[in-house]
C-alpha cells in the first residue's frame, strides 16, 4: 500500500503509544490503522518481533529522521508467521548487524545473542550447526574477540534453556547499543536495520508461500 493513498487525517510519526489518532501516532498504530484492525500499537497484522523493532526504531530515531520510517509502513502488513524461524532470524539479524557498530563492550552480549539464535535456528531444523549465515560470519569478522568469547561461552548452554526465546532481549539490546554507540549515523543505521529485518521477513513469506504452493502440487500429481 502507497502511504500517499493512506486515509486522510493520519498524522505524522510520533515516539510513544498513543491513545488515539488525534495524539499521534507511532509507526505501528498507522500499521494497524491501514490494516483495518483497532487501534493499537501491537497490531496483528505484523509479526511481534518484527512490531517491537519498529516500534523501537520509531521512537529512536530522531524527530528529523523519523519521517523516513513512513514508506516502510505499508511494507511490515501481513508479514506474520507462527514458524519460529521468524524469531530466531528477526533476532540473529538485528544482533549480527549491530554487532560491528557498537561499543567493545556491548559486542560480547551481541555476539553470543547471535550464536545463541544460529544454534536455535540448527535445532529447530534437526541439523547440527555447521554453517553460519553470511550475516553473522560478517559480523564476527569484525568483532573476531567477541565471536571466539561467544564460543567459549555458549558451547556449554542449551539454546532452549531458557522458558522464553531471547528474540526480544536481543532486539532490544542491540537497538540500544546502536543508538549509545552514537555518531552521525545513527539515524541512518536504525532505518537501515528496518529495512533489512522487513526484507528477512518478506523473503522468508515468499519462501513459505513457496513451499505450500509445491505442497499443493505434489497433492494434485
Amino acid at each position: 500500500m502507497d502511504m500517499s493513498r493512506a486515509p486522510e487525517g493520519l498524522p505524522l510519526l510520533d515516539r510513544g503509544r498513543h491513545h488515539d489518532v488525534h495524539e499521534g501516532a507511532c509507526f505501528m498504530e498507522i500499521a494497524g490503522v491501514l490494516a483495518g484492525e483497532p487501534w493499537s500499537d501491537s497490531p496483528e497484522c505484523t509479526h511481534p518481533l518484527l512490531a517491537h523493532l519498529a516500534r523501537l526504531v520509531n521512537d529512536l530515531t530522531t524527530d528529523d529522521a523519523r519521517s523516513r520510517l513512513a514508506p516502510l509502513v505499508p511494507s511490515v502488513i501481513g508479514l506474520r508467521s507462527t514458524d519460529p524461524r521468524w524469531d530466531h532470524e528477526i533476532a540473529l539479524l538485528v544482533a549480527a548487524r549491530a554487532l560491528p557498530v557498537v561499543h567493545e563492550e556491548d559486542r560480547l552480549p551481541l555476539a553470543a545473542g547471535a550464536l545463541t539464535c544460529e544454534r536455535l535456528l540448527a535445532l529447530t531444523d534437526g541439523k547440527p550447526l555447521v554453517d553460519l549465515h553470511p550475516w553473522t560470519l560478517e559480523a564476527f569478522a569484525a568483532a573476531p574477540s567477541a565471536a571466539r568469547w561467544a564460543e567459549q561461552y555458549t558451547a556449554g548452554l542449551s539454546p532452549t534453556h531458557g522458558t522464553r526465546h531471547p528474540g526480544r532481549e536481543i532486539v532490544d539490546f542491540a537497538v540500544r547499543a546502536v543508538v549509545n554507540a552514537g555518531g552521525m549515523q545513527v539515524d541512518d543505521r536504525l532505518v537501515g536495520l528496518l529495512e533489512a529485518v522487513i526484507s528477512r521477513c518478506e523473503h522468508l513469506a515468499r519462501r513459505a508461500g513457496a513451499a505450500r504452493t509445491g505442497e499443493r502440487s505434489s497433492l494434485r500429481v
